[in-house]
């Protein structure tokens, strides 16, 4: 009786694993949106950081000061 319950049990829980990582439309449609945004964002980023980075290159006195100028 004991082996019996174990494979109904056992039986069951794979059953209810394999249905838990079905995915309806809906899922997947939200999921390619959210990867989108996500991608999105980064590229916001990687402009962001590149900005950041081109304005840390140039010295804060250049922009107060004209060229050429004693």
């Amino acid at each position: 009786m004991s082996r019996i319950m174990t494979t109904v049990i056992t039986s069951l829980l794979f059953t209810g694993m394999s249905l838990a990582q079905n995915t309806s439309a809906s899922d997947q449609e939200t999921i390619r949106l959210l990867v989108q945004q996500v991608k999105e964002l980064q590229e916001k980023v990687k402009t962001l950081e590149a900005k950041q980075s081109d304005s840390e290159a140039t010295p804060a006195a250049a922009y107060y000061f004209p060229a050429g100028r004693s």
